[in-house]
């Protein structure tokens, strides 16, 4: 089986973390509210709001510089830009209902214990893709 997938930027990931920080800043304002201090709020909603924004440019640029994955002939690759890099996929790979936790070690001889870890969202693939990428990652693990 070979498969290849092409990352976009994840959407819905993005919509749901802003709502999520968006509930910690409600959060804060209606704790403040209640309890008529608002020192806690006035501390904690610029700092929840500079980690939601923090959040949102991080998974803006997730996938910057990797452009696809591929899986070929039993052999996984991750495409970065214009160079094809040969990786192994660690046992503790984890797939999750709306993301896979993707961890890895590059097949380099410099730097051989280095593993690295990316998150595939869902929404970044198409959902035949998502699909096929779960199934195979079932049964091409290193250990």
């Amino acid at each position: 089986m070979n498969l290849r997938i092409a990352l976009k930027t994840p959407k819905v990931s993005r919509q749901v973390f802003a709502i999520l920080w968006s509930a910690f800043v409600v959060l804060f304002i209606v704790a403040g509210w209640l309890q008529e201090r608002w020192t806690f709020a006035l501390i904690g909603v610029p700092v929840t709001i500079l980690l939601g924004w923090w959040q949102l440019v991080m998974l803006n640029r997730l996938y910057e510089h990797i452009t696809e994955l591929v899986f070929f002939e039993g052999q996984w690759f991750i495409i970065e830009k214009d160079l094809k890099v040969a990786i192994e996929v660690k046992k503790d790979t984890v797939t999750w209902p709306l993301w896979v936790t993707l961890k890895y070690r590059e097949l380099d001889p410099s730097s051989p214990q280095s593993v690295r870890q990316l998150i595939l969202f869902r929404d970044s693939m198409k959902e035949s893709e998502f699909r096929d990428l779960s199934r195979t990652l079932k049964f091409y693990k290193a250990s």
